[in-house]
């Protein structure tokens, strides 16, 4: 409530940020029921008896076992490590926010928390995905670049859960910054994510395998052979819109770009980021699980939409601009966690919580 006044105020203040990330932290760390939380939690209650035959070892997410070691070792309780995490994850993301977005956190808080938060206190591990995706991001997008810290970010986040590796096709965006190179990759994408949508059982079956024994991980080979017929025709289409979204934004800014004195080259290497999200097309054709590829993107795209509400001129066009981006995240809020997990993750969250059972006891 206090950010949403904060928003309508335009105004911004430091307190009422640390005080939205330790409320966003209790939500996290305080949640006791949810569809994933009783297999973290005794993966994490043994992981001292376990050792190298826990799961996350054998899997070769090294990153995700350590943390959850030191912090037993230590004599942290499941929820406490989770604060841990929580923090940690949040004050990554918060230093993104304050080079890109300084002035326009409570709006971004708000968003994350409406989409897709709720679903990250489930999904432990892609939390820590996203908030160092958010966090390396600014290597890629910033004037002076660091491809190579780039890379050690996404391999970091790799050791948490393998799917980070996918990222690293974001190496390509300084090339694709270049107008010539860039339509031909545009033209070879979209060619390749319309014949992914008919790819044979066959291959699909090939490629698993593939990758199973590329990355020699029970984990890897779980998640491929999720498959689901029909369900990632909801992320391709979500995507699909997105980019649109994304495209007119960008064309409108470009165009306004002269008379703002302003030049935001984050919209334009976002919207990049964007178009080389259809590289993930046919991952989610294997496997729905894969939609978090796309998930984890949506808070970089709301740093591009926040600068864009902050230096556009203010025109119907950007009135409408706006207006679809939000409908288009509130559209899939509802398709993917509301209409399948609004009891199992929405209610859950907020009425078995050890954090807000304190607060409001």
């Amino acid at each position: 409530m206090i950010n949403l006044i904060l928003i309508i105020n335009k105004k911004e203040s430091k307190i009422i940020n640390y005080i939205t990330i330790i409320y966003l932290c209790i939500l996290f760390s305080g949640n006791y029921n949810n569809p994933d939380y009783y297999n973290y939690e005794n993966n994490y209650n043994n992981v001292l008896t376990l050792s190298s035959n826990s799961i996350f070892y054998k899997n070769k997410q090294y990153g995700f076992y350590f943390a959850m070691f030191l912090c037993k070792t230590v004599g942290l309780s499941y929820n406490q490590f989770l604060f841990v995490i929580a923090i940690i994850c949040l004050l990554l993301i918060n230093n993104s926010l304050s080079i890109f977005i300084p002035s326009q956190k409570s709006a971004f808080y708000l968003l994350l928390l409406l989409f897709p938060f709720l679903l990250c206190i489930v999904q432990v591990r892609n939390f820590i995905v996203l908030s160092i995706l958010i966090y390396s991001i600014k290597y890629l997008l910033l004037p002076d670049k660091h491809p190579y810290k780039y890379i050690i970010m996404i391999l970091i986040a790799a050791s948490f859960h393998t799917v980070a590796f996918v990222y690293l096709i974001f190496l390509l965006l300084p090339n694709l910054s270049k107008k010539n190179k860039f339509k031909y990759f545009w033209i070879c994408l979209a060619v390749m994510s319309v014949l992914s949508m008919f790819i044979s059982s066959n291959l699909l079956s090939s490629f698993t395998n593939f990758v199973m024994n590329l990355l020699n991980t029970n984990d890897s080979a779980n998640t491929l052979s999720n498959r689901n017929n029909n369900q990632w025709i909801s992320g391709v289409l979500f995507q699909t819109i997105i980019f649109m979204v994304m495209y007119v934004m960008n064309s409108y800014y470009d165009k306004q770009v002269e008379k703002l004195q302003h030049n935001l080259n984050e919209i334009n290497s976002i919207y990049i980021l964007c178009i080389l999200c259809f590289c993930f097309m046919p991952l989610m054709k294997i496997t729905t699980l894969f939609g978090r590829l796309i998930i984890n993107m949506i808070p970089i795209y709301y740093i591009a939409f926040l600068e864009f509400e902050k230096y556009s001129i203010k025109t119907l066009k950007a009135l409408l601009i706006k207006i679809a981006f939000i409908g288009t995240i509130i559209l899939y809020f509802y398709w993917y966690l509301y209409r399948n997990y609004r009891i199992e993750i929405i209610y859950n969250v907020f009425k078995y919580n050890y954090g807000l059972y304190l607060f409001l006891k």
